[in-house]
C-alpha cells in the first residue's frame, strides 16, 4: 500500500493525497466475539442523527448517565461487561457505535469526529456523569 501511494504521488500528487486520506480514515467492522451482543437483549435501542450519519445507540437503567465509548474499529458491545455493575450502582448506561463502526452508518471517521460524537451523545443523554472509554 505504501509503495502504491508513493508511486502515485510521483505522477499524481493530488490523487495520492486523496487515496491516503481515504485509507487513513477508513474503518472496518470486525465480527463480534461469541456472546458479546447478548447485552443488547436488555437494552432500549435508539438512533442519533449525527453529521449526516446515524449512530446506533442503546441505554439501560435509570439515573445519572455513564457513557460507554469504544475505540477505533470497535463497537459498543465490547464494553458490555460494564452495564450490569453500573446499572446496579444506580446509573443509566448509554452506549453507541461511532460512525463507520458496529451498527452505525458510514465507512470512515476521524478522531475529531469521534470526539464530536461523544459530545453529541452526552448532550442527548442530558449530560454525562461519567465515561468509560477505550
Amino acid at each position: 500500500m505504501r509503495r502504491g501511494v508513493g508511486a502515485l504521488q510521483s505522477v499524481a500528487p493530488d490523487a495520492a493525497a486523496r487515496a491516503a486520506v481515504h485509507l487513513f480514515f477508513r474503518t472496518q467492522r470486525l465480527a463480534p466475539k461469541p456472546g458479546e451482543q447478548d447485552v443488547l437483549a436488555t437494552a432500549s435501542s435508539f438512533t442519533i442523527p449525527f453529521q449526516g450519519e446515524a449512530l446506533s445507540a442503546w441505554t439501560w437503567g435509570s439515573g445519572p448517565a455513564v457513557l460507554l465509548v469504544h475505540g477505533w474499529n470497535g463497537r459498543a458491545t465490547q464494553l458490555g461487561s460494564f452495564v450490569d455493575p453500573l446499572v446496579a450502582s444506580g446509573f443509566r448506561v448509554v452506549a453507541f457505535d461511532h460512525v463507520g463502526h458496529g451498527a452505525s452508518t458510514g465507512a470512515s471517521t476521524s478522531l475529531v469526529q469521534m470526539a464530536e460524537a461523544v459530545a453529541c451523545v452526552a448532550r442527548i443523554a442530558g449530560g454525562a456523569h461519567g465515561v468509560v472509554a477505550h
